[in-house]
């Protein structure tokens, strides 16, 4: 199966031509704030310029889609979806958000594994070479970031121990604090969680509605290592199930990525308080858990989840500001002149005020009436 040869960060799976089942752990990885996908002329191509491929698969993907202006995943869908309608070689499905409103699948990691599976079964049914056959996966998710400590350790009933020792948070240069998106996205805010997983052995149903533990069932410690800093004693707040074939059922999925439960721990202030951020970021902790339950766990791993991060809008170059020094001036003039009679760089080209496509000396007249500063000087 031939794959999209753009060197990009899109996650792009490779698919064996005999496979059925493709697994895939839904962990909203999509750490970059802003991304147009519709920048990626390539793999948009007619099929028709790809001679040896003789079908495209192409799956669009946003757990939690956001709807907006052309760089919204639900403009960016509706797009893809277009420039293929015509051609009968391609495929396009899409998951995102309950399924609904123009989504061919769940968001859900069943949603995206049903999906999947669907897309090797179309491959395997082609009767096409696996080297003829191209497939396309396509992130379009504000997602989250995290840190992840494998802790891979066992906690009897009623029993507390050392989860990680040294656990280093985000640091405040890693990315704007700013960038938290809790106000927006509630069910999806910054903490601390832990990861159960279930196989067959001890496979448990989680509930449709709810959560699968109580709140008090698990306590997280986090001893702050650095002197002067703040310790904190956290509860479960809520939880989350992965869970790949929509039965509820955690632990009997014949796939390679477990199944379980996401238990996930809140801080007490609220999201870019000055306490929120000297807590979350630039700190060092040693994580004691206790489990309160009277079940014995296996926890997989410890991590930091940063929640929902902001998109930043695409920024719109203003008018004029031909060097973006944040003033009009002579340079800027200078460079609008020398640019005459050219086509502008799009609809936002700064050299082209009146927006007619073509910078001129008209361009250059209208920019010397907004210079910053008299004569426009620097």
């Amino acid at each position: 199966m031939r794959v999209a040869p753009e060197k990009t960060d899109l996650p792009i799976l490779r698919v064996n031509g005999d496979a059925i089942a493709i697994c895939v752990l839904l962990r909203r990885r999509d750490d970059r704030p802003h991304w147009n996908i519709l920048e990626l002329a390539d793999p948009l191509e007619s099929i028709t310029n790809v001679s040896a491929v003789k079908s495209r698969h192409i799956l669009f993907y946003a757990g939690k889609p956001d709807r907006g202006d052309d760089t919204s995943d639900v403009a960016q869908r509706d797009r893809i979806k277009m420039n293929f309608a015509d051609e009968m070689s391609t495929k396009v499905r899409t998951a995102g958000g309950d399924g609904k409103d123009g989504w061919d699948y769940p968001g859900s990691a069943a949603g995206l594994q049903q999906a999947l599976k669907d897309i090797a079964k179309a491959i395997k049914d082609s009767g096409n070479p696996a080297s003829s056959e191209q497939f396309i996966l396509y992130v379009g998710d504000h997602g989250n970031r995290d840190k992840t400590d494998d802790t891979r350790k066992k906690f009897p009933a009623k029993s507390s121990g050392t989860l990680s020792n040294n656990f280093s948070t985000f640091t405040s240069m890693e990315f704007d604090p700013a960038d938290l998106n809790l106000a927006n996205d509630s069910s999806n805010p910054p903490g601390f969680s832990i990861f159960i997983p279930f196989d067959p052995t001890d496979e448990v149903t989680y509930p449709s509605t709810g959560s699968f533990f109580n709140p008090g069932d698990w306590t997280l410690s986090l001893q702050h290592v650095s002197p002067g800093g703040q310790d904190f004693t956290l509860i479960n707040s809520y939880d989350q199930a992965y869970e790949l074939d929509g039965d509820n059922i955690l632990g009997n999925t014949d796939a390679s990525t477990s199944e379980g439960i996401r238990v996930v721990f809140l801080l007490p202030y609220p999201i870019n308080s000055p306490q929120f951020v000297s807590s979350f970021f630039d700190a060092t902790y040693n994580a004691v858990l206790a489990n309160n339950t009277s079940t014995d766990y296996a926890i997989d791993s410890f991590s930091q989840d940063s929640g929902s991060i902001n998109k930043r809008e695409p920024l719109v170059p203003e008018l004029c500001d031909v060097n973006g020094d944040g003033k009009i001036d002579f340079n800027d003039i200078n460079a609008i002149f020398a640019a005459r009679n050219t086509p502008a760089r799009g609809p936002n080209d700064p050299r082209d005020p009146d927006r007619d496509g073509i910078i001129t000396v008209n361009d250059a007249r209208i920019c010397v009436n907004l210079c910053t500063n008299a004569h426009c000087a620097p």
